[in-house]
């Protein structure tokens, strides 16, 4: 998966369920269950409707790994300055790395402003994807997404993860909640053997020709 700045991704969430929704559609596979391989190995899909389930394996919590400078394994609610601005952030990879920080609000000053600063911080050797979120409950969280190299989504499988992830390891929220975000809800499930799933709806828009260069 490639973002919009042109690096590839290491990992995607959402194009995971895509993927696994047009392998149905199009009669590739013909199980309820089956295997995909990603950068993070092979990963199950399950498509048993209109909901598409996709694991994505254990969250990857050591600082090193993530990768951040950020001290903790994994940096749980450390304290960042953009400028003279202060942030409180908890770091983790789901095979990407993601910057998640807890907010009343989530206005434009804060994801559009932050956002880009945040990513090219030099705590984050390769950048990271930054979470803004808010807790509606225990089991529901509203999420905005800068993404590294894409700017703002509409979705991020991998962040609505990551911000669940951050929420149970911090105790804000369950290891099982929704997810809205502005392109819709998903479900995230943190399991007890520690795997992370991600459960949505994805549908095919239009079909088109790429036609190669000559």
């Amino acid at each position: 998966m490639f973002n919009a700045d042109g690096s590839e991704a290491e990992m995607c969430g959402n194009a995971l369920r895509c993927v696994a929704r047009l392998l149905v559609d199009r009669g590739h596979v013909d199980a309820a269950e089956f295997k995909i391989e990603t950068g993070r190995g092979d990963l199950t899909a399950s498509v048993p409707g209109k909901q598409i389930r996709i694991e994505l394996g254990r969250p990857i919590l050591t600082a090193e790994q993530i990768p951040t400078t950020l001290v903790g394994n994994p940096p749980v609610d450390q304290s960042v300055l953009l400028g003279k601005q202060e942030f409180v952030v908890t770091c983790v990879s789901m095979g990407n790395p993601h910057c998640v920080i807890f907010s009343d609000e989530l206005t434009d000053e804060l994801v559009l402003g932050a956002g880009p600063g945040i990513e090219q911080m030099p705590s984050f050797p390769n950048r990271t994807n930054v979470e803004f979120v808010t807790v509606v409950d225990r089991s529901h969280l509203n999420v905005r997404v800068w993404e590294r190299g894409s700017g703002e989504t509409q979705a991020c499988g991998t962040g609505a993860c990551a911000a669940v992830v951050a929420g149970s390891l911090t105790g804000r929220c369950d290891r099982t909640a929704d997810v809205t975000l502005p392109g819709g809800t998903l479900q995230v499930d943190w399991a007890a053997d520690d795997n992370v799933f991600l459960t949505g709806p994805a549908v095919e828009v239009f079909r088109g020709d790429w036609p190669l260069a000559s």
